[in-house]
C-alpha cells in the first residue's frame, strides 16, 4: 500500500511537470495522503482518525469560505498535532518506513518549536542582527530581532533567578504573568506563520485583467531598491498581451519622483509597452495601495504582487477595501526576512488590537488572581 501511494504521488508529479494535470500539488498530494490514512485507519480500526479527518474537513471549509483568517492557521496546526498522534498509533501497529518518515518529520517539527525552538530563536536573532547590520542601515525596524533576543535573554535570566529564591505566592503569581503573555504571543505568532505560509503557496496563477505591483521606498529618492525590483520582476511574470500593470506608490517627502513612476521607468527599460502601464501615485501605505488601485480597476479581475513576507497582511487590506485579488510573493533576501516577518506580525496584531488587548488583559488579571488565591490559601 505504501508503494502504491508513493507511485501515485510520483505519477502525479510527472504528469504535472509535463502539464498533463493542472491541479497543483497542494490540492492533490494532501488528498492522496488523507485517503491513504483513512484506508489504514479503517483496516486497523483506529477510531482516533476521526479527529484529524474532521479537523482537515473543517479547515478546508473555513479556507474555502475565507482564506484570509488567522483562525485557519490555528485549525491547521490542530490538524497537524492530531495527525501526528494518529501516526504514532498507526506506527505502533504497522511500523513501515513511509509512516515513520511522516511521523518523525512532524515530531521533529513540534519538538523544535516547543522545546529547542526558543533557544535556537534567541541564537538566530543575535546572528541575524549582525547579518542585517552588514547589509542595511540601522533603524528601529531592523532592530526587531535584536530587541526580541534581548527580551528573551532577560526572561531566561529572570526565570533562573526566581527558581533559586523563595518568593511569596503572591509575587510568584504576578511574575508568572510575563511568561504567560509570551506564550500567548508565541501561540498567535505560530498560527500567523502557518496561515501566511498556506496563503503564499496556494496563491492563484490564473491570468487576470490587472496586475497590481505595490510600491516601496526608493534608493536616493529616485532609484528602485533590490526589494522593489523583485516585486516588479515578479509582476512582469504575470504580464500578457491582454492585461495591464498597475504600479501603486506615491511620492514621499524625501523622493524626487513617485514610486509608481520609478517602477514604470524600470518596466519600460525591460521592454514593457507604456500602453500596458497604469500609474497610481497617491498612496502612502499598503491600505491606500489597495484602496486607490481598486478605484482604477473597478470590478475587473486582478492580482497584487509584493514581497513574500508582506503578502498576507496586504491581502487583509485588500479584503478591507473590497478588492477581490489574490497575492503573489516575490523572493526576499534571507537576512532581511526575520525583521520583516516580525514587523508584519506586529502589523497584523495591531489590525486586531482590541481582541489581543482583551486576551492580554485577561492573562494579567488571571495571574494576579492566581497570586492572591495562592497567598490566601498559604496563610
Amino acid at each position: 500500500m505504501d508503494y502504491l501511494l508513493v507511485l501515485l504521488i510520483i505519477a502525479y508529479l510527472i504528469a504535472h511537470y509535463l502539464k498533463r494535470i493542472k491541479l497543483p500539488a497542494f490540492q492533490v498530494i494532501p488528498v492522496l495522503l488523507m485517503s491513504y490514512f483513512l484506508i489504514m485507519a479503517l483496516k486497523y480500526g483506529i477510531l482516533f482518525y476521526i479527529l484529524p479527518l474532521g479537523l482537515w474537513v473543517i479547515f478546508l471549509m473555513s479556507w474555502h469560505f475565507e482564506k484570509r483568517r488567522l483562525l485557519n492557521g490555528f485549525i491547521f496546526n490542530l490538524f497537524l498535532i492530531s495527525l501526528s498522534i494518529f501516526l504514532a498509533l498507526l506506527w505502533e501497529i504497522k511500523p513501515t518506513f513511509f509512516i515513520a518518515t511522516v511521523f518523525f518529520t512532524l515530531l521533529v517539527l513540534f519538538v523544535i518549536l516547543g522545546t529547542l525552538g526558543p533557544v535556537f530563536l534567541v541564537i538566530f536573532c543575535y546572528y541575524n542582527f549582525f547579518q542585517v547590520r552588514k547589509h542595511e542601515r540601522l533603524s528601529f525596524a531592523n532592530l526587531l530581532t535584536l530587541i526580541l533576543a534581548f527580551g528573551m535573554t532577560a526572561l531566561y535570566i529572570l526565570n533562573t533567578f526566581i527558581e533559586k529564591i523563595d518568593l511569596p505566592p503572591l509575587i510568584n503569581g504576578i511574575l508568572s504573568i510575563g511568561p504567560s503573555l509570551i506564550i500567548y504571543v508565541f501561540f498567535v505568532f505560530i498560527n500567523y506563520l502557518m496561515v501566511s505560509f498556506l496563503y503564499l503557496i496556494t496563491a492563484s496563477r490564473k491570468p487576470t485583467d490587472f496586475v497590481i505591483v505595490l510600491g516601496a521606498g526608493l534608493l536616493n529618492g529616485r532609484e528602485i531598491t533590490p526589494l522593489l525590483k523583485s516585486r516588479i520582476d515578479k509582476g512582469l511574470q504575470f504580464l500578457t498581451g491582454n492585461n495591464s500593470l498597475v504600479f501603486s506608490g506615491g511620492k514621499g517627502s524625501d523622493e524626487a519622483l513617485s514610486e509608481a513612476q520609478a517602477m514604470a521607468n524600470y518596466a519600460i527599460e525591460q521592454g514593457v509597452p507604456t500602453k500596458q502601464i497604469i500609474l497610481e501615485e497617491k498612496s502612502t501605505n499598503t491600505y491606500e495601495n489597495m484602496l486607490f488601485s481598486k478605484q482604477i480597476i473597478g470590478n475587473h479581475s486582478a492580482r497584487f504582487v509584493t514581497n513574500n513576507f508582506h503578502v498576507f497582511r496586504a491581502s487583509l487590506f485588500a479584503k478591507k477595501v473590497g478588492l477581490k485579488a489574490d497575492g503573489n510573493g516575490s523572493k526576499t533576501a534571507f537576512y532581511y526576512l526575520p525583521n520583516a516577518i516580525l514587523r508584519e506580525f506586529v502589523g497584523v496584531m495591531s489590525m486586531h488590537k482590541r481582541r489581543h488587548l482583551i486576551m492580554l488583559a485577561l492573562i494579567v488579571l488571571f495571574g494576579i488572581f492566581q497570586g492572591i488565591m495562592n497567598q490566601f490559601f498559604s496563610l
